[in-house]
């Protein structure tokens, strides 16, 4: 009798060891269901920024590595922490369970694209004659402005973003535009008895090497514009090519952007965009297939009596959409030139510049080249735009 009672407790016990996942101290599957996590395979985050991830399914406990110095992982639980280091970077994080399943996150820690500024590589100020509003993108995102020689001129960094150089005294001095990474990128500054307050055409008008903003290919997912500066309250239409429709849309900062439609229906469509405050974000747009493309915007506040939106724009040479910049302030009429009419045509309408390249996109480029659009008003103000145009293809001109 001894013996069949015990074999009965037995039983019993093994029933609820297996109900609870097994004996030893093994965990069972969370939910019943293989590993995964709340975002997608890639994550974009600033230096000093942290986000959380939620890990699920599996085996519990969860581990989490990085293969990076630019990436800093930390789990509690079934929360991972991702913190991007200061110099930026990217990395991988390889988040795994009991069992050794394993999910990778890549990460970048920054804009994701090389630094680069709307200011030209050479400009001319007179004594106490200031420029207009510089910004800076890409890089790691944090950024400093410094001037070599103060005396000659000085740098007014109104934000992380935007910058303005006041000549001071006769002479050349030397501007610095670096991130926390120590990317830099050097202007020269010549304070001029007979410059006038304003940088001249030809300028503005020479490339900058760090303006290398990263395209896609005629056959993936694309979207333009790749990159843009603009202030608040303005609006901006993207389009989406290439890829596999449909797509969805959203916004990495709804208090920064907004985007109006988050959903795109076919290739060559388009989405619109609202710009709400000042800071930088990220469109994020994935197609069917789950590509994603991110497109990094910089939003600034409204700083002068005239200005163009968008400030600054990268787009494809093989772009056809027709990009419209609206003058902000200022006296009409409006006068608007471009240093390229062979690649770039442009027309006014009121206050409204139509941009489209050559013949709706049968211009050519070999490297990258900036357009700069110049506004003159009634009154004698200026401002300009710069629009950076690539070949994905990586093809020459025919």
């Amino acid at each position: 009798m001894s013996k069949l009672i015990r074999a009965i407790l037995m039983f019993l016990s093994l029933s609820i060891l297996s109900a609870c996942g097994g004996g030893g101290g093994s965990p069972g599957v969370v939910n019943g269901r293989a590993l995964f996590i709340d975002i997608g395979s890639t994550l974009q985050i600033l230096p000093g920024e942290s986000k959380t991830v939620t890990i699920s399914g599996g085996a519990q406990p969860y581990t989490a590595t990085s293969n990076s110095g630019a990436v800093i992982t930390s789990v509690s639980g079934n929360i991972l922490t991702i913190t991007g280091s200061a110099g930026g970077g990217t990395g991988s994080v390889l988040i795994k369970d009991f069992q050794g399943t394993t999910v990778t996150i890549a990460v970048t820690v920054g804009t994701g694209i090389p630094l680069a500024t709307t200011a030209p590589s050479a400009v001319t100020l007179g004594v106490n004659k200031s420029s207009g509003f510089f910004n800076i993108v890409g890089g790691t995102g944090t950024y400093i402005v410094s001037s070599g020689s103060p005396s000659i001129a000085t740098i007014n960094q109104l934000n992380n973003n935007t910058f303005q150089i006041t000549g001071v005294a006769l002479g050349t001095a030397s501007i610095v535009a670096a991130d926390t990474a120590g990317t830099q990128i050097l202007i020269t500054v010549t304070v001029s008895a007979s410059a006038i307050n304003a940088p001249s055409i030809s300028s503005i008008v020479a490339p900058l090497a760090s303006q290398n903003v990263n395209i896609s290919g005629a056959t993936t997912l694309a979207i333009s514009p790749s990159l843009t500066v603009v202030n608040t309250g303005d609006t901006l239409s993207f389009q989406v090519s290439n890829g596999t429709a449909p797509y969805t849309v959203k916004s990495s900062n709804t208090l920064i952007v907004n985007v109006l439609n988050n959903s795109v229906a076919s290739t060559g469509s388009t989405f619109i965009a609202s710009f709400i405050s000042p800071g930088q974000a990220s469109i994020i747009v994935t197609d069917a297939t789950g590509v994603t493309q991110i497109v990094p915007v910089v939003v600034n506040s409204s700083l002068s009596s005239i200005y163009l939106s968008p400030v600054y724009l990268a787009i494809d040479v093989t772009n056809k959409q027709t990009i419209d910049f609206v003058v902000k302030g200022g006296s009409a009429p409006f006068f608007v030139t471009t240093t390229n009419p062979d690649l770039a045509s442009i027309s006014l309408t009121d206050a409204t510049i139509h941009f489209a390249l050559g013949n709706q996109g049968n211009s050519c480029v070999t490297s990258d080249t900036p357009v700069v659009i110049t506004v003159l008003d009634s009154l004698g103000l200026s401002t300009t735009s710069k629009v950076l145009i690539r070949n994905s293809s990586s093809k020459g001109c025919p």
